[in-house]
């Protein structure tokens, strides 16, 4: 399931049930996102001769999850310091 994200966000904000409907749908997304990168990631450390990947996905809009590896982008300043300390 792909997330629309040209949504009106007021008329979701507006409504509680498609807010947590959509923030649901988002959460889901992301985390399927997360799992086909961390499927892929051995090619990437073949490819890039790397030792270890960090995945993490930066969403446009707030997401109400638990999952550490999804910021919202109003929070990339703190991006440094949540991939360092992973």
């Amino acid at each position: 399931m792909n997330p629309n994200n040209l949504v009106d966000l007021n008329r979701i904000e507006a409504d509680v049930r498609r807010f947590v409907r959509y923030n649901r749908s988002l959460d889901l997304a992301y985390r399927k996102a997360l799992e086909k990168e961390r499927a892929r990631e051995q090619t990437l450390l073949g490819e890039l001769g790397l030792t270890a990947i960090k995945h993490f996905v930066v969403s446009r809009y707030p997401v109400a999850t638990q999952n550490p590896c999804v910021l919202a982008f109003g929070e990339i300043s703190r991006f440094r310091s949540i991939a360092v300390g992973t």
